[in-house]
């Protein structure tokens, strides 16, 4: 787990254990400071992301994780990962909205949520609280932390974007005459 300051846009990678037994490192100098966490591959960046990172920036400091290389590779994606961990921490950092970076080697965050302890855990996209794998729940609850879910824009989604690509290709492939009419119905039809 390595982290990237926003305030200093330079490359300081914090080892994960430079967390270990500090409540938060985030916490500014007011102590009320809450702290935000969320996390995921962040591969090709959409407005449904720009609102994840509004509404956690509402709570508090916004402790973004991405998932690294290797454990974006054993989430098993139904597509490939475009964009190698740096490059994707980078673009997340940019944001506004987003106060540090932190990339983790694990396939779920806990080990992140254990040592952060973050007052929130905000999922977004189509996530509901009951769905989400009890064993991150319960470090959160643990340590009195709230588990919030921030909900989706409609249509907008990494997956309807490679649904969206594969429309194309399949039709780019094709030399289909009309491809433009064509794409926009079987581009309409893989949104189902």
């Amino acid at each position: 787990m390595h982290l990237v300051s926003c305030n200093e846009k330079q490359e300081p990678y914090i080892h994960r254990d430079y967390f270990k037994g500090i409540h938060s490192p985030f916490r500014g100098p007011i102590p009320s400071t809450k702290i935000v966490w969320t996390n995921g591959v962040f591969d090709i960046l959409h407005p449904g992301h720009n609102h994840l990172f509004r509404f956690c920036k509402q709570y508090g400091i916004v402790v973004v994780g991405v998932n690294s290389d290797e454990s974006a590779k054993s989430l098993n994606k139904s597509h490939p990962i475009i964009n190698n961990e740096i490059d994707r921490a980078t673009m997340v950092i940019e944001n506004q909205n987003v106060d540090y970076v932190v990339i983790f080697d694990e396939p779920n965050p806990i080990k992140c949520l254990e040592l952060i302890k973050p007052d929130y855990f905000i999922k977004g996209g189509d996530y509901k609280i009951e769905d989400l794998p009890e064993n991150e729940k319960a470090v959160v609850e643990s340590y009195d932390g709230e588990v919030l879910v921030s909900g989706n824009v409609e249509g907008k989604s990494n997956t309807n974007i490679w649904k969206y690509m594969d429309a194309y290709f399949a039709i780019a492939g094709n030399h289909i005459e009309g491809s433009h009419e064509v794409f926009m119905e079987v581009f309409h039809d893989a949104k189902k």
